[in-house]
This record gives structure tokens, C-alpha cells and sequence, in this order.
């Protein structure tokens, strides 16, 4: 029954409480970090270190010669760099910032590739 008093009761609104809401620094949301201040280094630094994490498992196979050169690149581009990159549109960065981050790149990929197209022999260590 769609009568005039079922439209009147549809139009009654009732009270809902609504706890306050608590006042934070920072907070992690869809795992990025948000500040207060919309600073983007402690993030980045975040990123950083899980990266990090990230590489040190995988080293053996990045620096294993059983692999190629290609498929250690689309590795590092499909495993290490999304996980550092993920919500960089969002932060705001630094030169410092920027710095640390292309310096991180440079040593993931010195560490695959140095030493890795010529066979180290005992003279080489001498």
C-alpha cells in the first residue's frame, strides 16, 4: 500500500549518532600515508624501505645468470618499481626526495648487472 501516510512515514528522518571524530597526524589510507602537513618525504622513506625489503628478497634470482638481462628488467619494472611508485601522483616532492629515489633505482640496477657478462676468475680477485 502506497498511501499518503506510508509517504508521510518515508520522510521521517531519525536521529543517528555520529561519534566525534578523532584528531590524527597522519593516518594510512589505501596504504599510502596521508600527514597533516601533506608531506610526502615520510612516505617516500616508507617506500623506500619496502622496496628495499622487496629487492633483498628477490636478489638471488636478479643476479642469477640462469636469467636474462630482459626478464630481470621486466621483473624489477612489474615487482620493485610499482611498489615504490604506487600513489606518487599524490605526494609532493623534494629535490632530496627525487634524489633518493633515482639513487635507489641506480643501486638495484648496479647490483644486477655489475660483474654479470664476464665470468670472475681467481686472477680477478688478486
Amino acid at each position: 500500500m502506497h498511501g499518503p501516510l506510508n509517504a508521510k512515514l518515508l520522510f521521517i528522518f531519525h536521529p543517528i549518532y555520529i561519534p566525534p571524530f578523532e584528531r590524527v597526524d597522519s593516518f594510512t589510507y589505501l596504504s599510502s600515508l596521508v600527514t597533516g602537513d601533506n608531506n610526502g618525504s615520510e612516505e617516500i622513506t616508507n617506500r623506500l624501505i619496502a622496496a628495499n625489503r622487496l629487492y633483498s628478497g628477490l636478489k638471488s634470482q636478479l643476479k642469477s645468470l640462469l636469467l636474462s638481462k630482459k626478464t630481470n628488467i621486466f621483473t624489477y619494472g612489474t615487482l620493485v618499481k610499482p611498489l615504490l611508485t604506487h600513489a606518487a601522483e599524490t605526494w609532493t616532492t623534494t629535490n632530496n626526495d627525487e634524489r633518493r629515489m633515482s639513487v635507489f633505482e641506480r643501486k638495484i640496477l648496479r647490483r644486477m648487472y655489475v660483474g654479470r657478462d664476464k665470468k670472475r676468475t681467481r686472477t680477478d680477485l688478486q
